[in-house]
């Protein structure tokens, strides 16, 4: 018993120019692509509006690993059309998707697969790419003034507290300057703990 074919329905056929450029193909393209044996003419406008890598114009070839048939689904999805594949077809789909930077089709076939468990996390991608942010932790908020301070409070103070902690030393030789030298110590290790005030 066969599976029923697959519908990707393109999120580019209400785009007027993708519509356009659809009707009037081949003509005025700006692109050919050889994949295989097979020419492929096309609008580069149309295709860097999908994707980076494909966007270019001239004639070129794409790389072993796309068949003609595969990528000439991938082309008329970019052009606006709904495409009908073979669950077999899916899979090879989507990671010529993936490899050219096609990411609505790569997100199409992955709704089509029904495959969460491989789908990477929108979430756990935005969550990299924001820097974490220290916890406050109450046991640290108190210390005493002459405590050293630990490296991730330093960090907290930013640049000018920071190097205020390494140009001022306790000088040597001179017990004048050695009490208003403890007094910016002292300043110093309560800038850090005021931060953490909520």
């Amino acid at each position: 018993m066969s599976l029923p074919p697959i519908r990707l329905p393109s999120p580019y056929g209400s785009d007027r120019l993708v519509q356009l450029a659809a009707r009037l193909r081949p003509a005025l393209c700006d692109t050919l692509i050889t994949v295989g044996s097979q020419e492929f003419p096309a609008h580069s406008l149309v295709l860097a509006g999908v994707s980076q890598q494909l966007g270019r114009r001239g004639q070129w070839a794409l790389g072993e690993g796309i068949s003609p048939s595969t990528f000439a689904q991938l082309l008329n999805f970019v052009y606006g059309e709904s495409v009908e594949l073979q669950p077999g077809e899916l899979r090879p789909l989507q990671e010529a998707a993936r490899a050219l930077g096609v990411q609505s089709l790569e997100e199409a076939c992955w709704r089509a697969r029904g495959d969460r468990a491989k789908k990477p996390d929108p979430g756990l991608k935005k969550h990299q790419e924001e820097p974490e942010k220290p916890s406050r932790n109450p046991e640290r908020e108190l210390g005493d003034p002459g405590e050293k301070q630990k490296p991730e409070q330093v960090s907290r103070t930013g640049g000018r507290e920071q190097e205020m902690l390494h140009k001022h030393s306790p000088p040597r030789g001179r017990p004048e300057m050695a009490g208003a030298t403890q007094e910016a110590q002292q300043e110093q290790t309560r800038i850090p703990l005021s931060l953490n005030a909520p």
